[in-house]
């Protein structure tokens, strides 16, 4: 849409689909309507396909959010609009003298050639002017319902075919009751044509959508459990429920019965449950997992037991003498620190948050909110492993740097860590497979050879 100068447009509102020698009343938006300053306009034709459509001219209310404008397809195909497609422009009014209604009193009667025309009855040319001699306001209607008003056909004598196939027009098929929801959420699709061949494909594969949520199953072979170790048991208060929500947490806890996804309990654990409105109008249920992740005790390393770990720190070289400090229970001096490499300075920095639990090393990091979490200290042979785990993993989605730094902060931690994930994620198969180089490529050049290339 134009923006830049001062004139007032009238665009479509919609897509739209006009039959072949067809005539109709679009539902249009203006652009710039504030700088019309008398009560009427008048929409001046300057449409973008002027080529297969006639645009009227047209008296309009130019403050209505909706604008009228008639516009006839002349060629003997159908014409579609998109959306934001120009039909004109919008003029001020100060005088008439006379207002054609095209809509009252019109009839469709033939003519020389027996085409079906739409002849103006003389009655419906108004004079505006009153018993003084002066001129009266132009009638116009406050409101202006339908999008699509009265649709006139014009046929030739050689269209009568045509006619009979727009009249056994194929009906959109009627859906189930659980197809018919997806098949409204199709917001994008407005051609009747594309509509019924989306009924079609859902009627036909309706047997890979589930009827309701008790249809989709459950797998019980994989049993998740929460270690939260000797912690005290999280319960937090409860919430009140919404008004607006009642009914329906009602409704939704006694789907989830039924379905099986939770269970009647008793247990001391507890955490309210808080309903939310997703885009789409249905309610899904949130729980605050917070205080329990504070205490839950999570084990990255499936495989790896912690005498496991503890041995591959023990042989690890920088790990390898973080042990040996806790070990004897002294720290060295700085001027001793000195002689070593820069991760092992950067762990002796950060010595008194580095703690030993069952054996194996792990950091304190303290968040900005006061509370702390524990980061393993990884050596340098399962690193490699811990990156693809986070990163390649089919829970790992292929994060970016940014997100796959955050990722592993929150259980993992070695020296220059975002180095080791930068270098991994530059390297990954996947995550280049689409991206565009940021060379372009070089320009051809003139090659000069030395004797002539044909024979």
């Amino acid at each position: 849409m134009r923006r830049s100068d001062n004139i007032s447009r009238v665009f479509v509102s919609e897509s739209i689909t006009i039959p072949a020698n067809s005539e109709v009343i679009l539902e249009g938006k203006s652009h710039q309507s504030e700088l019309i300053d008398t009560r009427y306009a008048s929409v001046e034709p300057c449409s973008e396909k002027t080529s297969n459509i006639l645009i009227f001219r047209c008296l309009v209310d130019p403050f209505k959010d909706k604008i009228p404008v008639r516009v006839a397809n002349l060629e003997n195909f159908p014409v579609k609009l998109m959306k934001n497609v120009l039909l004109g422009k919008m003029h001020p009014v100060i005088d008439y003298e006379q207002v054609v209604e095209l809509d009252k009193d019109a009839e469709l009667c033939k003519d020389r050639n027996s085409r079906l025309v739409n002849r103006v009855c003389s009655s419906d040319i108004c004079n505006l002017r009153d018993e003084k001699g002066d001129f009266s306001c132009p009638r116009i209607p406050f409101q202006w319902s339908s999008p699509v008003s009265k649709i006139q056909q014009v046929y030739t004598g050689d269209d009568i075919k045509g006619a009979d196939s727009l009249e056994n027009k194929a009906k959109i098929p009627k859906l189930p009751d659980h197809l018919t929801e997806l098949e409204k959420s199709c917001v994008n699709v407005k051609d009747e044509v594309f509509k019924q061949k989306l009924a079609e494909v859902l009627i036909k594969n309706q047997q890979a959508f589930a009827k309701n949520k008790l249809e989709l199953g459950t797998c019980s072979i994989v049993k998740h459990r929460i270690n939260t170790g000797n912690a005290i048991p999280v319960r937090q208060p409860l919430r009140r429920t919404p008004k607006a929500f009642e009914g329906e947490e009602e409704k939704y806890l006694k789907d989830q019965l039924e379905a099986g996804v939770i269970t009647p309990s008793k247990s001391s654990w507890a955490s309210p449950v808080v309903l939310v409105r997703k885009k789409d109008k249905t309610v899904r249920w949130c729980i605050d997992f917070r205080r329990v992740n504070d205490v839950n005790v999570s084990n990255w390393f499936t495989g790896y037991t912690s005498k496991e770990i503890e041995a591959i720190q023990r042989e690890d070289t920088e790990l390898g003498r973080l042990h040996k400090w806790k070990d004897t229970g002294s720290c060295p001096t700085r001027d001793q620190v000195v002689q070593y490499s820069p991760a092992i300075r950067k762990y002796w920095l950060n010595f008194n948050n580095i703690e030993l639990v069952e054996g194996v090393l792990y950091q304190k990091r303290v968040h900005s909110t006061g509370t702390s979490s524990l980061q393993i200290l990884v050596p340098k042979v399962l690193r490699q492993e811990v990156i693809t785990m986070c990163h390649d993993h089919i829970f790992g989605a292929h994060m970016g740097v940014s997100k796959t730094i955050e990722k592993l902060k929150s259980q993992f931690h070695w020296y220059c860590m975002g180095i080791d994930v930068k270098s991994h994620i530059k390297h990954c198969p996947v995550c280049n497979r689409f991206k565009k180089s940021k060379k372009p490529r070089a320009s051809l050049q003139n090659f000069i050879v030395g004797h002539q290339w044909t024979e």
